[in-house]
């Protein structure tokens, strides 16, 4: 289910009537022309097809390509409280890290601490370059016998593309289906064999 609100933007001194905010909502997989029913609530408040567009979405990958349909170009953002949610996720998982391997689990811990530091901040660029490469270490001090692979919602992000870079042996984009991930899991099972790997 996609649910949002469209607000237009507007100035105080404009003299022209502004069309008020209208709430939206729908079921992919119920409604016979979602994206069509977006696209006329946006244009009933004035939307022209060139006009930039700015969403605020919790990041999922239908919204994002609900957005990109409409307008290709427009800029996307995530709210705060979606990005905390994410990182809590993955603190929560260094925990058992600790556990295991404390100095890797204390380092990791530290390192996830400072991407939330450089997000709250606005320092995206960096942020992202040391969750790659907190990835990269990760996958690097991991036991070569345990078949890594990616799974992603974002279609555009550099692991989907370079997951081998990344320490990775394949990749399945999301959604998948089990049909899919047996298919990724035999031609990786097909790989070990060939390397002479158990």
């Amino acid at each position: 289910m996609i649910a949002g609100k469209s607000v237009v933007a507007f100035r105080r001194e404009d003299e022209e009537e502004v069309p008020s905010a209208k709430c939206f909502g729908y079921v992919q997989s119920y409604d016979e022309k979602p994206r069509q029913r977006l696209w006329e609530l946006m244009k009933s408040q004035g939307m022209q097809e060139n006009q930039q567009v700015v969403f605020m979405t919790d990041g999922g990958e239908n919204v994002r390509r609900v957005q990109e349909y409409l307008h290709p170009f427009s800029e996307h953002l995530i709210d705060w409280f979606h990005i905390a949610m994410r990182l809590t996720v993955l603190q929560q998982q260094t925990k058992a890290l600790l556990e295991e391997r404390p100095k890797t689990g204390a380092d990791v811990s530290k390192q996830l601490e400072s991407v939330k530091h450089l997000l709250w901040h606005g320092n995206t660029e960096e942020a992202l370059e040391r969750l790659s490469d907190l990835l990269m270490g990760c996958a690097h001090e991991t036991d070569r016998s345990v078949t890594l692979i990616a799974s992603s919602g974002y279609s555009d992000a550099p692991v989907m593309s370079e997951f081998r870079r990344y320490g990775f042996d394949d990749v399945i984009p999301k959604p998948w289906t089990p049909n899919q991930l047996s298919e990724v899991l035999q031609r990786c099972q097909r790989r070990q064999e060939n390397r002479g790997n158990p």
